[in-house]
């Protein structure tokens, strides 16, 4: 409901973000752009700011999601790279900016999926528990992990094409994070659709283990860069 409601309908919370017009990048920048999301972070406003203060506690559900747009036009000019490189993780206003600037409504509708990323990954955790307690006998099925692994890859496509997140960091660990997961649910149907030799048997579970470790790195230097962040 504080999903639906309180930011798809902008009843409490509205995110903005910047769209520059007339930057050029790199290539490798463009590939950055396309794979992480854009350079500049997006912010979240309150709609009614004297009732902020009540719906604090709900940050962690979007506070690091990104939003349906509403746009902040910027207009880059070649004297303005060094104002550009000032401050990249808030929105400043300015008299370049432009708040009353409307993102198109198929950019917003997409936009809106963003925050629904965490319903997603909910969705995944209980069937991926269902199906361990349903198919909990001796007998190896391969339904539930066609399931699991079918629920894994939409969520690894999403990722890629919606970049729900607005930290890159977080958007690459989380890329990381999920396509261990689908190299892993992969491995377990490959073991059930096919007879391996052990050595081959052996060849998969260290594969599968170097996926578990990428994984469990990825996301234990993210949680310990964000403690140490938070101590300075």
């Amino acid at each position: 409901m504080f999903l639906s409601i309180g930011i798809t309908m902008a009843k409490l919370l509205q995110y903005k973000e910047v769209h520059q017009e007339g930057q050029e990048f790199h290539w490798y920048q463009e590939f950055i752009r396309v794979t992480l999301g854009p350079r500049k972070r997006g912010q979240w406003t309150w709609t009614d700011q004297h009732k902020s203060i009540n719906q604090t506690k709900l940050g962690p559900l979007f506070e690091d999601l990104r939003g349906p747009p509403k746009f902040m036009l910027t207009q880059i000019s070649s004297e303005g790279n060094q104002a550009k490189h000032e401050d990249q993780d808030r929105i400043i206003a300015s008299e370049d900016e432009t708040e009353d600037a409307e993102a198109p409504f198929i950019q917003k509708l997409f936009g809106i999926l963003r925050i629904y990323y965490t319903l997603l990954e909910s969705i995944k955790r209980v069937s991926l528990g269902i199906l361990a307690g349903a198919y909990s006998s001796n007998r190896p099925s391969r339904i539930p992990t066609l399931i699991i692994l079918s629920i894994t890859s939409f969520q690894l496509f999403f990722l890629v094409l919606k970049k729900p997140f607005i930290k890159k960091k977080v958007q690459f660990v989380e890329i990381i994070s999920v396509a261990g997961e689908v190299g892993l649910y992969g491995a377990c149907l490959a073991l059930l659709e096919k007879d391996f030799s052990s050595a081959n048997e052996r060849r998969i579970g260290f594969f599968m283990l170097a996926m578990f470790i990428i994984m469990f790195t990825a996301q234990l230097v993210n949680e310990w860069y964000v403690l140490y962040r938070q101590v300075i």
